[in-house]
């Protein structure tokens, strides 16, 4: 029982790394608006509170890993350490990453889209925050299928790893992103599966 909840400490600080690199590339986008003189005022505002937000979630990410790190023993560091410098394993933890990220992109974009049909509907709405929004929604809408096609590029590296005998013992790989009704957010799309990433599902059963 130990010997799992060492493990278990492990896998959650592997994902805590993980979100701790994401915001912190966030920080840099907010920081890139934030400097920007041309950036509309909107944006210039949303990266100054997104940003604060970020830095918060940050400070209580450390913390969390402070603790986590604090209560491993020297085992476990050492698997730590393993699992960070395999390739195969940091590769399927920044395909997680990624995937979460898209994730994140898919709601955001799914909450304008709502924003800008409930404008429309109660006709309360400025003409310009509707362009505004249309358009916000339409920009990121590239961004977020390049998202997608670098999952699945990740997703393909893993799998060569597999056949070529580099990964874990009977690691799975995880299924691709399907490009044609990325937008739609069917709740049964491999974009919610964490089969093969997550570590809890990670292996398949032995032959």
């Amino acid at each position: 029982q130990s010997k799992k909840a060492g493990k278990d400490v492990v896998n959650e600080l592997i994902r805590l790394c993980e979100t701790q690199s994401d915001l912190k590339k966030h920080v840099k986008e907010y920081n890139a608006i934030i400097a920007d003189v041309d950036s509309p005022l909107d944006e210039y505002a949303d990266a100054r509170t997104e940003l604060e937000s970020v830095h918060k979630k940050l400070e209580e990410l450390r913390t969390r890993i402070q603790r986590k790190q604090a209560v491993l023993g020297v085992g476990d560091r050492t698997r730590l350490t393993n699992l960070i410098n395999n390739p195969f394993l940091a590769l399927r933890m920044q395909t997680l990453a990624l995937k979460q990220r898209l994730r994140d992109r898919l709601r955001f974009r799914k909450f304008e889209l709502d924003r800008l049909e409930r404008s429309f509907r109660k006709q309360v709405q400025d003409q310009r925050i509707n362009d505004h929004t249309a358009s916000s929604v339409n920009r990121r809408d590239p961004s977020i299928s390049k998202l997608a096609l670098n999952y699945n590029r990740l997703r393909d590296e893993m799998e060569t790893l597999i056949k070529a005998r580099k990964a874990p013992p009977r690691a799975l790989c995880p299924d691709k992103i399907e490009m044609k009704g990325l937008f739609a957010l069917d709740v049964d799309d491999a974009i919610w599966q964490d089969v093969g990433l997550d570590e809890g599902s990670n292996e398949a059963p032995p032959p």
